[in-house]
């Protein structure tokens, strides 16, 4: 036998329906969005010297500057450190591919930088395998002169400290 609905909503179809198109019309007009993108303008007209380069809006986690651009430009300081860098693992990675973190810690602190001025990812994944890929980071005052280690390759750039005065996130910097 089937049970008597004795609820309101039931008894009128028509509220039922305006709910409905209530929720919806609500869902749609506070719906989210993606990340704002405006495409590249492009001119044949030669007074116009550049283009406007998409942008994407990001946000970051709360105390986490992101640079408004890739790179820093770097002072004579860090360019000269980013080539001691560079000299320094290039050596470490013609004897081993895939340096560990003690090992490239070893190297930079032998070549002068403080230890405590360096961080340096994981060298072995969670599971204990290799990592692909380890890099490390050296501060020098507001740059931070990173250099990533790949199959006996190495290839460095420089960018601006995190606002903690860190190169790298999060708490595992070897």
């Amino acid at each position: 036998m089937p049970r008597a609905v004795n609820s309101a909503a039931a008894q009128n179809p028509r509220r039922i329906r305006r709910i409905l198109i209530a929720a919806t019309g609500l869902m749609v007009l506070t719906g989210c969005t993606g990340p704002a993108v405006t495409t590249p303008v492009v001119s044949d007209d030669p007074s116009l010297s550049t283009a406007i380069e998409p942008t994407v809006q990001a946000s970051a986690s709360p105390g986490i500057a992101v640079p408004e651009t890739g790179e820093v430009e770097a002072t004579s300081d860090t360019e000269a450190l980013q080539a001691t860098v560079n000299a320094a693992l290039s050596g470490l990675a013609k004897t081993s591919s895939q340096p560990s973190r003690e090992q490239i810690r070893d190297t930079l602190v032998a070549q002068g930088i403080a230890p405590e001025e360096v961080e340096i990812s994981a060298s072995t994944t969670p599971t204990g395998l290799a990592a692909d890929a380890i890099q490390a980071g050296v501060r020098n005052r507001e740059d931070c002169v990173m250099a990533y280690i790949r199959d006996g390759a190495v290839s460095s750039t420089v960018l601006p400290l995190l606002t903690n005065g860190l190169c790298f996130l999060g708490s595992d910097r070897g």
